[in-house]
């Protein structure tokens, strides 16, 4: 058998997954850092926009192209004319990490040593 010369994975159901995802849990976490809410948006508001951009994207998705979160963040604050005191890009990682730490796939840590 030929040793493959690259194995590329995506990140979710693949190498981790994600029990227990709570958006809610996410948005509260990036409302800590809100300077301008002029809408007075919550974060139940906030996390049902995501929701509904994710599942509107299911379509371009299955096309083979993907819309990053950077990208939907932007969309879904732009929209709701949240403006913060922390960059968008590090807000991202505050998300990910309140709605679920995330651990590594059942069988990934073998597999991974197999290749």
């Amino acid at each position: 058998m030929r040793r493959p010369r690259m194995v590329l994975f995506d990140y979710g159901h693949t190498l981790a997954w994600t029990p227990g995802e709570d958006y809610l849990r996410g948005e509260e976490a990036v409302f800590r850092y809100v300077a301008e809410n002029p809408r007075g948006v919550t974060p139940q508001e906030a996390a049902q926009l995501g929701t509904a951009i994710w599942l509107g994207q299911r379509e371009i998705r299955h096309s083979g192209a993907e819309v990053s979160t950077l990208q939907q963040l932007r969309l879904k604050y732009d929209v709701l004319g949240l403006r913060f005191t922390r960059p968008l890009e590090e807000l991202e990682q505050v998300l990910w990490t309140a709605v679920s730490p995330g651990e590594a796939m059942p069988g990934a840590p073998e597999m991974l040593a197999a290749l």
